[in-house]
């Protein structure tokens, strides 16, 4: 059995992209984190997980260098610490199963990857990766979806719009249809799943399209 069939007990969506932070080694051997988003997509050969990295990053030279990595299932925070490197949480590492790179002790779960295949463009590194190991040591725990995040920010903001249009406020109005339309954008590109696509409709034809009168 493939082991990313593993993925979907996680809640993984197909298509979706994910938030994880990536470990891997330095040329030191010392271990490294970066924030990742990716995407995974069923395929003849199993699962293939969609990903990219800045070309001047330190992970996209270790990935390219060992030809794999780790992606693991954490909190928010932890991948907001592991993007911007701030030193308000400590990481610790531990050796992964199946793969040259390391792991992060704690994390909900850990995806150990193999790279497939990789392309270049000016400014990314573009990664297509196979899971060779799929380790799950909490508790079910979907790993965080930005494009999950823009359809609650946009609902949240669609709903104080009737409240600012009854107060006459057009400006207060417009500005908030702004942000809407803007997070409804992230939605289809990062978060196309039927459900999701429905939700957006509803809220553009509830709250973007012009009043009707009669």
């Amino acid at each position: 059995m493939d082991p990313g069939e593993d993925l979907w007990a996680l809640g993984i969506e197909e298509g979706v992209v994910y938030e994880f932070v990536c470990t891997t080694y330095n040329v030191d051997g010392t271990p490294h984190a970066s924030a990742m988003g990716c995407r995974f997509l069923r395929d003849r050969g199993g699962v293939t997980a969609f990903s990219k990295l800045s070309k001047t990053s330190r992970a996209s030279g270790n990935v390219l260098r060992r030809g794999s990595f780790v992606l693991n299932v954490v909190d928010p925070e932890v991948v907001v610490e592991a993007a911007l490197d701030s030193g308000v949480l400590s990481l610790e590492f531990e050796v992964s199963e199946r793969v040259d790179a390391p792991r992060l002790k704690g994390a909900a779960a850990c995806l150990e990857l193999s790279v497939s295949e990789t392309s270049e463009d000016e400014f990314w590194v573009h990664l297509r990766s196979r899971p060779l190991a799929v380790i799950v040591r909490g508790p079910n725990f979907k790993p965080f979806s930005r494009g999950h995040a823009a359809l609650l920010e946009a609902a949240v903001h669609a709903s104080r719009i009737p409240i600012y249009r009854q107060l006459g406020d057009s400006e207060k109005v417009e500005e908030l249809k702004s942000r809407v339309s803007y997070f409804l954008e992230t939605v289809a590109r990062l978060a196309p799943t039927p459900t999701l696509l429905a939700q957006s409709r509803a809220i553009e034809r509830m709250y973007l399209r012009p009043l009707q009168t009669t």
